[in-house]
């Protein structure tokens, strides 16, 4: 689908027909055609299957978001800010992020006066699922996300709440090129770090999409696999295929005050 007015284009990917063994998609085919569409003056939103199938209320508030269609507004400075419990968090997580929850153990949110959270900010150490190494005051900020309403200035709110009570060095973060331009980053101070890196996916039925992390070569040969093959020579002879991304941008922000 293409819109001329806004220069948003988005297309529906099929998981068979957007693998690599299935159909021929090798690691750069997505982040390639997102570079073309942008190169053109469009922003692509690219929406694999199973995101559409399983999660269509959460992809419709983010289009509605990037359409600026949100039917609730609100401003950061009306909000209250607390930290929010890991239970909460990761509810909230849940019903209202495409990736659902992540192991982060600092959260903070934003609240009406009724109690209501409509945003979150989620914070951890560096992941080693990130290849990512901290020291004491370094973090990495995991989630931002949104109950589907626009919460105008909730990012740089939240970030420094964070910034307040932690005092941080440094702060790490990653956008996916599939649904997010970076636009948030920039107005919160981060910077952007070197060329987009893409990822994939493994799938099996092409229906789901499976976290890469947990097939690494290391657990696949302790599970029997030949150590002299590849990783996705394995998953291939396991019945796997594989999805590659449109890349992920790789954020930084600098405490300038340290």
């Amino acid at each position: 689908m293409v819109f001329p007015d806004q220069k948003i284009a988005i297309e529906y990917c099929g998981l068979y027909w957007h693998s690599e063994a299935s159909s021929g998609k090798d690691r750069n085919y997505h982040k390639h055609k997102l570079n073309l569409a942008n190169s053109q003056g469009y922003r692509l939103i690219t929406i694999f299957s199973d995101e559409w199938i399983f999660q269509q209320d959460i992809v419709k508030s983010k289009l509605a978001n990037i359409f600026k269609q949100t039917d609730t507004v609100h401003y950061a400075r009306k909000l209250k800010v607390h930290k929010v419990s890991a239970l909460e968090s990761k509810q909230f997580q849940d019903a209202y992020h495409l990736q659902g929850s992540s192991v982060a153990p600092i959260s903070y949110g934003l609240y009406t006066d009724m109690g209501d959270l409509v945003a979150l900010m989620t914070f951890s150490k560096g992941r080693k699922a990130l290849n990512t190494k901290s020291t004491d005051d370094e973090y990495e900020l995991v989630r931002f996300v949104t109950d589907g309403s626009s919460v105008v200035g909730g990012a740089s709110k939240l970030m420094r709440a964070f910034i307040r009570d932690y005092n941080p060095q440094r702060i790490i973060s990653y956008s996916d090129q599939r649904w997010s331009e970076g636009n948030v980053y920039n107005t919160i101070g981060f910077e952007k770090q070197g060329e987009p890196t893409v990822g994939y996916w493994y799938v099996d039925d092409y229906r789901t999409r499976a976290h890469r992390f947990n097939y690494t070569k290391g657990k696949l040969i302790k599970e029997g696999a030949d150590p002299e093959k590849t990783e996705w020579e394995i998953m291939q002879e396991l019945g796997y295929d594989r999805i590659w991304d449109c890349g992920h941008q790789k954020w930084i922000w600098t405490n300038s005050d340290k």
